[in-house]
């Protein structure tokens, strides 16, 4: 997979980006204002990704106590991964390939709202997490797309601490696998 970069963006679209296979799902959407309650969901969940995430790069320590500890976390990791796996298999939500940056999402046109069309996506972003992250955006006319069988949302404008951690979010992605890109050449 290649990275999404401002290079291979489409007009409109800024910034660095990833692919990823990940949980999916849209619901249609009237705007209002911002739910509070959506905000601060979305912003807890980015901030316990990137908890999660930096522990994930911690090497490991000598000391015993940190051994252990570091191994009863692992055994809670995995416990949430299968809590997190049955709850996908429960609900209705499919995995797909997407790539995004912080102001778009693409992923394939199947079963997917038609132009102009706004909605709030659903995307599980960590499999340890349950709890989707939940975007309003918009889907972009035909003529802005540049496939057919693509679709292109653009993502409503996050503002103050969440739009920083969704930023922040995008481009540890778009470092990673810049960074898987180069080591496997």
């Amino acid at each position: 997979m290649r990275p999404a970069t401002a290079d291979s963006a489409s007009p409109g679209e800024a910034g660095p980006g990833f692919e990823a296979w990940m949980p999916f799902r849209w619901q249609a959407w009237t705007p209002a204002a911002e739910s509070p309650a959506r905000h601060e969901s979305n912003l807890r969940m980015l901030r316990v990704i990137a908890t999660l995430e930096t522990r994930e790069n911690e090497p490991a320590e000598d000391d015993p106590l940190a051994q252990e500890f570091a191994r009863l976390h692992d055994k809670v990791d995995l416990m949430l991964e299968m809590m997190a796996g049955l709850y996908e298999r429960q609900g209705s939500v499919s995995s797909r390939q997407v790539q995004m940056t912080w102001r778009q999402l693409r992923l394939d046109n199947a079963d997917l709202p038609w132009p102009g069309v706004q909605v709030l996506l659903e995307l599980w972003l960590h499999p340890l997490i349950a709890r989707p992250l939940v975007l309003a955006a918009t889907r972009l006319p035909v003529d802005r797309q540049p496939a057919e069988e693509t679709a292109v949302f653009e993502i409503e404008t996050l503002s103050g601490e969440l739009g920083a951690a969704w930023e922040r979010y995008v481009f540890r992605q778009h470092r990673r696998e810049v960074s898987r890109g180069r080591q496997s050449r």
